[in-house]
């Protein structure tokens, strides 16, 4: 425990034993047969699950809000959430509890009385207080730097003239490096607040940012990198080779990460995230290479110039809406056996358990085929939650809309090629960030399970796809304008690692669970203990990103 969230003591309990994201229950029944049962906020549309005898006290889980009732002890042991005949009592509104509280729950003549005990701790007071700890070493770093800038002198006593460099775009790199901390420190942990993890199935968390991001800033570099090989007069099949020889490692480099973990043959988990990474690239890179016209200067034709970003890319975009109709034609159209047509859910106890081992529906049943059962990820986020199956988030069948996802990416890239003038580059980019947020939203009905097509990361569902490209675009934006155009920020501690985003990814997957990146104390058991130990690994790996660049190490694929 710590200090910051130290729960104290309660009578005889020992606060100090509960979990993260647990408190204490007490209840208390004038009858022997009463059971409480419980329905998560996170298992949409589930059936009521018994927890435990009325008369006990009990450590449960206080994660997501959820619903409780009671229940006699002849009752299933899961109860639809329309089936209230039978209930004893109903607390939905009234039953709200946090962390390392205690909590009492009586049931007394037929009615249900909850009241708190003792007060639960601030989870969020640790984030402030990591927040002006890492505020702190910046200004100090800050400092430092401009004492030593102010008082340091060339070798030699005087400046030297020097050739004045290659413009860049630092914005993409500090984009890339933002990407990677992200991830670094998600998969660290995150202080386990569950709205930094991944989302149980529908819906969107910061967890949930990293990988889309990744692809996206990916197909940003795509066109850039192609009009370089152009004015080098580089042969479009050496280019081809390159993307293919770049693609092959990415999967390669992926394939062996994955086996990490003990594994075998028979049940290696073929696909991951740079798999993805892999495929989506040498798609799209290979387009970009050969169909898109030689790169020009801007238009003199007013109306051309305006829209030649779009018009340089017309066959590619003619391509992705026919991956995207694809998709669509498939995902709702696609004969699942067992299943009903068109399912989106997470399969389990969903809709009261209609759709017992159809997760993911026409995604999961083709990643099926393609790769069988045991070659897939057997952990997915809403195993636990909804009792689901094995079910792959970076399967087969969803590399189709991450193509789409890169491509996105290229048009961003394209834009910064032909709009030089940062009004007119940005003005771009926002108007892309709207319209995806737009449209994307409107097929989700902006809500986390409603609309047609919800936002859903397992399955890459357009609608994320569409809103994660709006925060990208939104977000490239707001970065270039800070460091590229007012030049009020240079892009640090992010631009550092994005720079060698490749190194980072490979030397976390390798070394996040030993120490120094990683370490643990007996009692772990608070936000605040497990904020600074992802925090700690996190900036272990900033420090490496600048001693890389220091020393002038750079490695790509």
């Amino acid at each position: 425990m710590s200090w910051i969230e130290d729960p104290g003591s309660f009578d005889e309990f020992n606060l100090t034993s509960l979990k993260v994201d647990q408190a204490y229950l007490i209840t208390n029944s004038d009858r022997n047969d009463a059971w409480v049962y419980s329905l998560s906020d996170d298992c949409y549309s589930c059936p009521y699950t018994r927890l435990f005898e009325m008369g006990k006290t009990s450590a449960v889980w206080v994660k997501h809000n959820a619903k409780y009732r009671v229940y006699p002890s002849d009752t299933n042991l899961t109860v639809l959430e329309n089936e209230t005949k039978n209930q004893l009592c109903d607390i939905n509104h009234s039953m709200v509890m946090d962390e390392f509280g205690v909590y009492n729950l009586t049931l007394e003549k037929g009615q249900c009385n909850f009241n708190t005990l003792k007060e639960p701790v601030n989870i969020y007071l640790p984030i402030l207080i990591v927040f002006f700890i890492l505020l702190g070493i910046a200004i100090l770093t800050q400092a430092y730097t401009l004492i030593k800038n102010k008082y340091s002198k060339p070798a030699g006593g005087s400046f030297q003239e020097r050739a004045p460099a290659k413009r860049r775009v630092r914005a993409l790199d500090t984009f890339r490096g933002m990407s990677i901390v992200l991830m670094i420190f998600v998969n660290d942990g995150g202080g386990k607040y569950w709205w930094i993890e991944h989302a149980t199935w529908n819906g969107l968390t910061f967890g949930d940012l990293v990988f889309p991001f990744f692809l996206w800033i990916m197909g940003v570099c795509i066109p850039i990198s192609a009009k370089s090989l152009v004015s080098k007069n580089v042969p479009k099949y050496k280019s081809l080779l390159n993307i293919f020889q770049r693609s092959c490692k990415l999967f390669l480099i992926g394939l062996a990460l994955g086996t990490i973990w003990p594994t075998t043959l028979q049940n290696m988990r073929i696909f991951g995230v740079l798999q993805r990474f892999g495929i989506s690239y040498f798609i799209v890179g290979s387009l970009v290479v050969l169909m898109s016209r030689k790169w020009k200067e801007e238009s003199k034709n007013k109306f051309i110039a305006m829209f030649q970003d779009i018009i340089v890319l017309g066959w590619h975009w003619l391509i992705m809406l026919a991956l995207v109709t694809v998709h669509l034609v498939i995902t709702f159209c696609l004969p699942v056996p067992g299943c009903e047509t068109g399912y989106l859910g997470p399969g389990g106890k969903h809709e009261n358990w209609a759709h017992t081992n159809c997760i993911g529906g026409a995604t999961k049943y083709i990643d099926l085929v393609v790769l069988g059962d045991q070659h897939l990820y057997q952990n997915p986020t809403a195993k636990s939650v909804y009792n689901s199956g094995s079910f792959d988030p970076e399967g087969v069948f969803g590399c189709i809309l991450s193509v789409v996802h890169v491509f996105f990416g290229v048009q961003a890239g394209t834009t910064l090629l032909y709009h030089h003038e940062w009004k007119k580059l940005i003005t771009r980019w926002l108007c892309w960030g709207v319209v995806t947020g737009v449209v994307g939203g409107a097929l989700c009905n902006f809500s986390q399970e409603g609309g047609v097509i919800p936002v859903n990361k397992n399955m890459w569902s357009l609608s994320y796809l569409l809103v994660t490209s709006s925060f990208a675009f939104i977000l490239l934006s707001i970065c270039y304008i800070l460091i590229d155009v007012a030049k009020i920020w240079n892009g640090s501690p992010f631009i550092q690692p994005g720079m060698n985003a490749i190194i980072m990814y490979i030397g976390h997957s390798i070394c996040w669970s030993i120490f120094p990146f990683h370490w643990s104390i007996p009692d772990m058991e608070t936000h605040f203990i497990n904020l600074i130990e992802s925090t700690w690994g996190t900036i272990l790996w900033i420090l490496v990103a600048f001693v890389l660049v220091k020393k002038k190490i750079f490695f790509t694929i």
